[in-house]
């Protein structure tokens, strides 16, 4: 680097954008590249002037016209500070000591600590406006990106021409070397000051952290380092308030920046320009739409789809347009890409981003799509309101599935209460058919909880736990064969066998009326004997194992002694034989009854539909229209003529699809062609339990409409006709929630405690084999 070029100086004064934009364009245009202390400089020095020096006309001002005018950027204060950074760096960095064709490990790092040695003590280092080498040179103050800008710099006036700056969505590094493959730190994050600088980032790769995108970043060039220069202006001059001067020249110089090609591979500045052409309309040809959706493309065709925030942008643009649906589902993909990562205390930012999607950004929407059905937009021509749709339902479950899968594995949870509550709060607008209209797909990736899966996918299971299952399921089949038991006698009898009392929280059975002074327990009926510390036994693995319930015979009396307790050996003797004489009494019985299949189908339809009464007498469909259809389309006919029902067919219409017979007013039988046949009176949740196809009804919406509450059957009538929602579920908190979320009612105190109760994080074990510090005090 020649240092301040000649063909430079002409561009001097600058007195307005135009004029900046022509030394922009010069940079670019140059045989040797641009010059990225200079632009940083120029830019820093326009922004400071117009953001934290701004200045106004008070007259303007007091007549309600702010006019700002444009800061003269004089060629001598330019000169100046460009020659300071340069000697500064060329002192401190001796070359003679660091040999090879390309940059070593330790030339970067010393570059990085020449930077670093320079900046002031204590500052707020997330403030604004410190990104540029301009604050580094005035103040003494850089923010993380500055610092990294700075290093690449400095080893641009080195002639370092190899080491280039690698940008994540938030957090910036440098690569250098052949090729650009070796990687070093040269700034910090956030709000942790660690001195890494000099090591690799290849940990924070491993431990799949987004900060580093899965070693995705966007490896830049001296074209696209200029434009990260430019995408982090920051044009704000307060919280609320933003420069227009400064807004306008940072669009005019991405464009210049998007037609040389220079952001093709930088979806972060993509976005930028989006959203400045959304707040500022300055090409027709060009929409932030087709800005936003190329940042996308470029994120899927060079970086594996692994950046966030292009879904964010365009998820965010297309809520303000009140495009719903097309918002919920980039929002579902901005989920589905962060689930590649864990999480950890340094993804503040988007973590911020996710939090306000989940808990402001869904329930809006979810508000203002039932209070403005008519203007939501559609993805295709529907009519279906977006509560009743069940793709957007699908779509907020994907959403917390993509968050949930973000907190498996890692060291801080993400979910609490307050994600829950508006979890809760979102799907709770949507109707039942939204959640009946879904199949959930198996995971690929699903274990199978029985013991031949787990010994096929190399799951060990810890043998206290398998001796504890198994003493559980051979307690639950003695409770069961009890119980049979105890039925087969209720109805039937058993000879020299008396059922026994109830008996509530395992109290003694009362004493007989005629009885009541007597001590001894030979007149005690036979009941439940509750479960007794003196009957517990403790197994050869440390476990208790708890006898269950059994009937005891009167035969075996209990000896007379006061205070004398049965023998633990006898007793379980008694209750084996009592159970293997009930059992070989009635398993005959209770093993050939088999309830009649049609009888459990039966009893579950009746509560979706009508039973027909001719099912039961004659034989024919067992089921009639819903309640509201019935009334509706048999009010008129039965008013007209009292003897309708005589000429009614006695079965209803099966599967050739017939219709219903009416009588006109010459007594000839016509088809009612309004009528509903019993295809069509099956709704959602019928098919949904199918599985399958939701096929489209042979009535016309126009003939629904006519009906009474015809607007409501109508956008029935087109859910109908769309395909159950496949929906795959990854996670395993949200796998473990599918019937709850698929349910006809929404259980939402079941969901919220299944969301907040245990995290998927991995808790590392300390150095006390897993006791905190606090325990071993108090021991």
């Amino acid at each position: 680097m020649a240092g301040f070029r000649q063909r430079d100086k002409h561009y001097f004064p600058l007195k307005c954008t135009k004029d900046v934009v022509d030394l922009f364009v010069g940079q670019l245009e140059g045989d040797d590249g641009p010059d990225l202390a200079l632009i940083s400089i120029v830019i820093g020095a326009v922004e400071a002037y117009l953001t934290v020096n701004r200045s106004f006309d008070r007259a303007g001002s007091e007549r309600g016209n702010c006019v700002v005018s444009f800061p003269t950027i004089q060629l001598e204060a330019v000169e100046a500070l460009y020659q300071r950074f340069s000697v500064y760096v060329k002192g401190s960095v001796d070359l003679t000591q660091y040999d090879g064709k390309y940059s070593s490990r330790e030339l970067v790092k010393r570059v990085s600590d020449v930077v670093w040695n320079l900046l002031a003590r204590s500052y707020h280092k997330d403030k604004a406006h410190l990104q540029s080498i301009y604050s580094f040179l005035t103040d003494n103050k850089l923010d993380c990106y500055g610092v990294a800008l700075a290093t690449v710099a400095a080893c641009q006036q080195l002639n370092c021409s190899d080491v280039h700056l690698a940008l994540s969505e938030d957090h910036v590094w440098v690569v250098f070397g052949e090729d650009g493959l070796e990687t070093a730190e040269v700034t910090w994050h956030g709000k942790g000051l660690e001195d890494k600088r000099g090591t690799p980032v290849t940990p924070g790769i491993q431990e799949k952290s987004w900060l580093y995108l899965n070693n995705h970043p966007v490896i830049c060039d001296r074209y696209t380092e200029v434009a990260s220069v430019v995408s982090a202006i920051n044009p704000a001059i307060n919280a609320t308030t933003d420069s227009l001067e400064m807004a306008q020249l940072q669009q005019t110089l991405l464009w210049v920046l998007y037609d040389r090609g220079r952001l093709e591979k930088y979806p972060l500045a993509l976005g930028s320009l989006g959203e400045l052409e959304d707040s500022y309309r300055s090409r027709e040809n060009i929409t932030a739409l087709h800005l936003f959706t190329e940042a996308v493309e470029s994120s899927c065709k060079y970086y594996d789809n692994s950046h966030v925030n292009p879904y964010t942008y365009l998820g965010s643009y297309h809520y303000r347009k009140g495009n719903y649906r097309d918002a919920l589902y980039n929002w579902a993909q901005a989920a589905k890409v962060i689930s590649q990562y864990n999480h950890n205390r340094e993804d503040e930012e988007i973590y911020k981003e996710f939090l306000e999607i989940a808990n402001e950004l869904i329930p809006n929407t979810v508000k203002l799509a039932g209070e403005e059905l008519h203007r939501a937009h559609l993805i295709q021509p529907s009519d279906i309101p977006l509560l009743q749709d069940p793709y957007c339902y699908s779509l907020i479950l994907q959403f917390y599935d993509g968050i949930c899968q973000w907190e498996e594995g890692s060291s801080t949870p993400v979910l609490h209460v307050g994600w829950a509550q508006h979890f809760v709060h979102s799907l709770s607008k949507f109707e039942e058919q939204a959640r009946l209209g879904i199949s959930v797909e198996k995971d690929e990736d699903d274990e199978n909880v029985s013991s031949e899966s787990e010994s096929e996918s190399g799951v060990e299971v810890h043998p206290k736990w398998q001796l504890r299952a198994n003493s559980l399921s051979e307690r639950c089949r003695r409770e069961s064969l009890v119980e049979k038991a105890k039925k087969v006698e209720k109805r039937n009898g058993i000879n020299g066998v008396q059922l026994p009392a109830k008996r509530g929280r395992g109290r003694p059975p009362k004493r007989s009326s005629l009885n009541k002074n007597n001590n001894n327990n030979n007149n005690i009926e036979k009941d439940v004997v509750p479960t007794s510390p003196a009957t517990c036994v403790i197994n050869g693995n440390g476990y208790v194992d708890m006898p269950s319930p059994a009937i005891v015979s009167t035969d075996a009396a209990l000896p007379e002694t006061e205070g004398s307790m049965v023998d633990s050996d006898n007793n379980e003797a008694q209750i084996k034989s009592a159970i293997e004489e009930l059992v070989s009494r009635v398993g005959t019985e209770v093993e050939s009854e088999t309830p009649n299949p049609n009888l459990a189908a039966l009893a579950q339809a009746c509560s979706e539909s009508i039973l027909n009464p001719e099912y039961l007498i004659n034989g024919g469909e067992p089921f009639a229209m819903t309640p509201s259809e019935a009334d509706a389309l048999f009010k008129d006919a039965a008013t007209a003529d009292p003897a309708v029902d005589d000429l009614l067919p006695n079965k209803c219409p099966g599967d050739n699809g017939e219709s219903f017979m009416a009588m006109d007013g010459g007594g000839t039988p016509q088809k009612m062609d309004g009528m509903v046949s019993l295809e069509e009176a099956q709704i959602v949740p019928d098919r949904a339990r199918e599985g399958g196809t939701l096929t489209k009804c042979n009535v016309t919406d126009d003939e629904l409409k006519r009906l009474p509450g015809g607007e409501q059957k109508t956008s029935k009538h087109k859910l109908l006709s769309l395909p159950l929602v496949q929906l795959c579920l990854h996670s395993a908190k949200m796998k473990g929630l599918k019937n709850l979320l698929l349910a006809r009612k929404l259980n939402g105190n079941a969901i919220k405690l299944q969301l907040t109760a245990q995290s998927q994080v991995t808790l590392k074990n300390s150095v006390n084999g897993g006791i905190s510090r606090k325990r071993l005090r108090r021991e």
